[in-house]
């Protein structure tokens, strides 16, 4: 009995550690989230823009950011709560709710990336409110925003190409694909454009050509289809994108360079 009582204990201690570890690790993702809307809710959105990532800033004007947190009643958060968290390299996640100073309790998703040992926000999602009569991830997104979506996706694409360093790209793309694919997986997976030292950078001064009328695969995502008019080779892509509440995220991605004989 005295060693079944003794086991009992070792296994709870043991628990308790795994269970401390597991705060330490993920209490820097709270602690960034809390700052963040700490200051919105003092006013300071200078400062609660300032502790978001790179790549959230490089998407998201101050201006934008006060339009979405007015829009859903964030500026006026009086409190965070977080009921899930966690932590997967250089990303984390946080589920909870803000409540607000009038009593109101709103969900939110909240992603973070770690810059220079920093946790910083790289974006807020948070479920529509009100009567839905039709989800915005179902409807094909304006001329702008699939161009947009296109240079983005490629640019990215090209700088990890370039820095033989896919760490960035796997931070930017869809949830689903990050839990199926590793940073390194990536690198391997297009190594030979590496290899070949592809140099898809001069895309950013041209714009996309459509081949196809972008739509929704079987599997739900949008598809665009299309190239870049370059030379003496065709920059031709196959992108497929998932909506992530505000953005679409990347899911999918084939990129090829044929002679226009070739591809005939």
């Amino acid at each position: 009995m005295r060693k079944v009582l003794i086991g009992v204990v070792c296994a709870i201690a043991l628990i308790a550690i795994a269970v401390g570890i597991a705060f330490r690790m993920t209490s820097g993702t709270t602690a960034a989230a809390d700052h963040f809307f700490k200051a919105v809710a003092q006013g300071n959105l200078e400062q609660a823009y300032a502790s978001t990532a790179e790549e959230f800033r490089a998407s998201t004007t101050v201006e934008e950011l006060r339009a979405f947190l007015e829009e859903n009643a964030l500026m006026q958060s009086e409190k965070t709560k977080w009921h899930s968290r966690s932590v997967s390299g250089a990303v984390g996640e946080l589920e909870g709710t803000v409540v607000t100073k009038t009593g109101g309790t709103i969900p939110l998703n909240v992603s973070l990336v770690r810059e220079n040992d920093t946790w910083r926000i790289r974006s807020i999602m948070k479920a529509q409110g009100g009567v839905v009569t039709e989800s915005r991830g179902k409807e094909i997104p304006p001329q702008e925003i699939l161009v947009k979506l296109c240079n983005e996706s490629l640019a990215e694409f090209a700088a990890a190409v370039n820095a033989r360093d896919f760490s960035s790209f796997h931070a930017s793309i869809a949830k689903r694909w990050q839990a199926d694919i590793t940073k390194e997986a990536l690198l391997d997976a297009f190594k030979s454009f590496c290899d070949q030292q592809v140099d898809l950078t001069v895309l950013r001064d041209l714009a996309p050509v459509f081949d196809e009328e972008p739509t929704f695969d079987d599997n739900g995502f949008l598809a665009i289809k299309g190239h870049y008019p370059t030379e003496p080779s065709v920059v031709q892509f196959n992108l497929g994108y998932e909506y992530e509440h505000p953005d679409w995220k990347l899911v999918r991605i084939d990129v090829s360079a044929k002679r226009p004989e070739a591809s005939q």
